[in-house]
């Protein structure tokens, strides 16, 4: 299985070559929206600092609420584009693989059409969500991270550092349900392709069945084979749930310690981190807009590793009806 796996992922790099631009300009936007976010949390937590602790007016706060301003349309604008071609990826890779699959398989008797016409409709529209989503989420997790752990470190050190710990956990025990989620979707992805084969067979037999009366039947199995989908849809469903709330646990865990910590600090019972000098508003601030930002883009890549497990699935089978008729044409041959 974990081999089965292993050869699914390299296949599906291995069909990134003709979007390599469109992914480069995919981690070249998320860097952009990724600058723009820490200079909004900047300027923010300065805004508000100004505000509330110096008092200042209108005129003096006009320079730094166009910078926020500016920036929030920028970070827009960045991640817009950053999706669009996320999706021109995903879209010319499929069409790459669908149009690959009925040239080398349309018209070969050995090949179910159920199978085939499961293959090319939903096996290959399975494959969306992993170069649409996963791929570029796991490009943002490798990027923005690290450049929010680098600002924190230089705000506080005790903050990176505490940081710098538990946002590992996110990814660990995301990997640690993404084996069983692996499995379950495997599992599912075969059902959908059996379920669909069975039904096409249905619809094709259907005057035969008519013919000796085997009609209910025939709807009986139908209607079991739709209850079987739907508990293994329910399953799926469970594992996607269960993850997403680990990572939630974790991640609001670790911003609640920090926000505790900064307002001990701000209210001068610890000391310890802050360089000797006492912590200001601005600075608590912009530490605790940046702090949820580090945990978003992990939380996202553990929903996104969904798609992931879907793609593999679908690759899985992909990969074997290829197979199995290359070794059908050794037999015949």
């Amino acid at each position: 299985m974990p081999e089965l796996s292993h050869n699914a992922y390299r296949w599906l790099l291995s069909q990134l070559t003709d979007a390599k631009r469109y992914l480069m300009l995919t981690a070249l936007f998320t860097i952009l929206a990724g600058g723009c976010m820490i200079i909004q949390a900047f300027s923010l937590a300065t805004v508000l600092d100004r505000v509330f602790i110096h008092h200042a007016i209108r005129n003096n706060l006009l320079e730094l609420l166009i910078i926020f301003l500016c920036t929030v349309i920028a970070r827009s604008f960045f991640l817009y584009w950053r999706e669009l071609f996320a999706e021109k990826t995903a879209v010319r890779v499929k069409t790459k693989i669908r149009k690959k699959y009925i040239k080398d398989h349309c018209g070969n008797p050995a090949l179910n059409a159920g199978i085939f016409s499961t293959t090319v409709i939903n096996h290959v529209e399975a494959l969306h969500g992993f170069f649409s989503n996963y791929l570029p989420q796991l490009m943002t997790v490798a990027i923005l991270p690290a450049i929010i752990l680098m600002v924190l470190f230089f705000q506080n050190w005790l903050i990176g550092l505490m940081l710098l710990c538990s946002a590992p956990l996110v990814p660990l025990f995301m990997a640690f349900i993404g084996i069983k989620a692996a499995a379950q979707h495997k599992k599912h992805t075969h059902l959908v392709s059996s379920i669909h084969d069975y039904f096409l067979d249905r619809i094709q037999g259907l005057s035969t069945l008519l013919f000796f009366g085997q009609a209910t039947a025939g709807k009986k199995s139908v209607v079991a084979a739709a209850k079987k989908y739907q508990d293994s849809t329910l399953r799926v469903l469970k594992i996607a749930f269960l993850s997403s709330a680990t990572l939630e646990f974790f991640a609001t865990l670790a911003i609640a310690m920090t926000a505790i910590y900064l307002g001990l600090g701000l209210l001068g019972f610890i000391s310890f981190g802050f360089s000797g000098t006492m912590p200001t508003l601005q600075k608590t601030l912009f530490i605790l807009l940046l702090a949820p930002e580090l945990f978003a883009s992990l939380k996202q890549l553990g929903n996104d590793y969904h798609a992931k497990n879907e793609a593999i699935g679908a690759a899985n089978i992909i990969l074997e009806t290829t197979c199995t008729e290359k070794k059908n044409d050794i037999v015949f041959a």
